[in-house]
């Protein structure tokens, strides 16, 4: 029996240390290694920014280190790569965030609007309340906080560059201010300004784990609306499996099936497997096609180096995983593994191109399913954080349903980048993702989100006020009704 393949993309399996320090030469050329694997690998790395551009931004940069720098801890390695990564403006090309430089986390979730900072929601019984807005945390304004980390941000559309902000909120006070619990935090809540001193929370905790739990796992639930209550689907993410994913939507349909509305909430969704929404979009095609639809634009794949060695790693695993012999991993069983799985087309095309080919991948149609559908009317909501895969269902429900969508543009383009690989740098021990694939869906501008079919607009006081715009447009849809 083979051995589990290696990731060839890992190079140690030792956690970065942020007080580790590396020499000014070896942050260049870490510099120069990413930017190299950036032009080798990335499937449109100057779609935004222009390549004279691009390398003029890395000489600045690289000749800013020099004039400056002697040694340079790892917190400010991360920072000048995660800079390069941004500068690529696309959403899916970043350094990770290593979760262990940060094993406490800011105990409330943030949102920000028009460079106003709200207090979201709460992870376990923090002493600021929610709506509240903070104005500062320690010796630093909320303004400078935002002002000296928006660059390092990625993303294409403002919009959702400043949903990612406040995800990465309790990771910029930690490392790029240096600011450690307890946070003396002031706020304005009610008209008054008052400050509070608040203590971190682990994520390792019991608090934390069940706030992620419900922050990330799809639900069921009902909104009452009208003195109706309308069933509501939400989707905080969508990398589930599909056994567990297909009992919960085939649970959601049964009971749904003969209701006027559904709500199928989207706005917190940044992505997972795009599958998990085609089967969601099968329940509710029209039915006047019944040779269904080809629910994907175009898909066009760079076969790189790196791309191919993650292809044979990925069918090696796959083969470890159903125990083949040896000696019958040459032939391409992958492709009956995978036979359900537009990954088996993928796979073959990218095996048999050259390095730095283009492939293009076209799509079978998908037909509405026999299984429970629902005839009423399925209302999405979509928001700025909704992001990859969230964006890819969002399109898949305007191209191919009957169905009404309402909130505001997605984050994430119509036309967007996809199937990142995710990859060690050799002195920093960082990972950066770097997207394979082109992935466009069907809209009027490859450019842009996904927009609603009716607008929410949200100002500052909403938040202060924790308004859902979102649910008041359903109630007054279905009113109208």
């Amino acid at each position: 029996m083979s051995k589990n393949p290696k990731n060839p993309f890992v190079i140690s399996d030792a956690l970065p240390i942020p007080e580790q320090f590396l020499t000014t030469k070896e942050l260049l050329d870490e510099i120069d290694d990413y930017f190299s694997i950036l032009k080798s690998t990335h499937c449109d790395l100057y779609r935004v920014v222009s390549e004279a551009d691009f390398a003029q931004f890395i000489k600045r940069m690289k000749d800013s280190i020099e004039s400056t720098k002697e040694s340079i801890n790892l917190t400010e390695c991360y920072y000048y790569l995660q800079r390069i990564a941004a500068f690529v403006c696309d959403g899916h090309t970043k350094i990770q965030t290593p979760d262990a430089w940060t094993p406490r986390v800011f105990p409330a979730e943030v949102t920000l609007s028009k460079n106003r900072l709200f207090v979201r929601s709460l992870i376990g019984e923090a002493k600021i309340p929610l709506g509240a807005e903070i104005i500062a945390i320690g010796q630093y304004p909320v303004s400078t906080i935002i002002h000296q980390t928006m660059e390092y941000v990625e993303g294409t559309l403002e919009h959702y560059k400043e949903e990612q902000w406040a995800d990465y909120f309790s990771f910029f006070l930690q490392t790029k201010f240096n600011l450690k619990a307890p946070w003396l935090v002031e706020y304005i809540h009610a008209g008054e300004k008052s400050s509070v001193e608040i203590v971190s929370v682990s994520r390792d905790s019991d608090v934390y784990k069940t706030w992620f739990r419900k922050r990330v796992l799809p639900s069921k639930g009902i909104q009452r609306t009208n003195g109706q209550n309308v069933p509501v689907l939400i989707l905080p993410h969508l990398g589930f499996d599909k056994e567990s994913f297909w009992k919960l939507i085939g649970d959601f349909f049964e009971v749904s099936a003969n209701e006027p509305y559904i709500i199928i909430d989207l706005r917190r969704c940044p992505g997972g497997n795009g599958e998990r929404g085609f089967e969601i979009i099968e329940r509710l095609m029209n039915r006047d096609r019944p040779e269904g639809y080809c629910l994907v634009s175009s898909s066009v794949f760079r076969v790189s180096e790196l791309y191919k060695k993650y292809v044979n790693y990925q069918i090696g695993c796959l083969y470890h995983e159903k125990r083949i012999p040896r000696i019958l991993q040459k032939l391409p069983l992958y492709r009956w593994f995978l036979r359900d799985s537009i990954y088996s087309l993928i796979y073959h095309k990218a095996l048999r191109a050259k390095i730095d080919d283009f492939v293009i991948i076209n799509w079978s149609k998908r037909k509405p399913t026999n299984e429970r559908g629902f005839n009423g009317t399925a209302i999405l909501l979509i928001s700025p954080e909704t992001f990859s895969a969230g964006v890819v269902f969002a399109a898949a429900f305007k191209y191919a349903t009957s169905g009404i969508i309402m909130g505001r543009e997605t984050g994430g383009r119509v036309s967007m980048l996809s199937d990142s690989l995710s990859i060690q740098l050799p002195r920093t021990g960082l990972f950066t993702q770097i997207p394979a694939c082109t992935l466009t869906m069907h809209g009027d501008d490859p450019n842009r989100g996904v927009f609603p079919d009716i607008s929410t607009i949200y100002t500052p006081e909403d938040h202060m006020n924790l308004s859902d715009r979102d649910m008041l447009q359903v109630s007054l849809l279905i009113h109208k009704t």
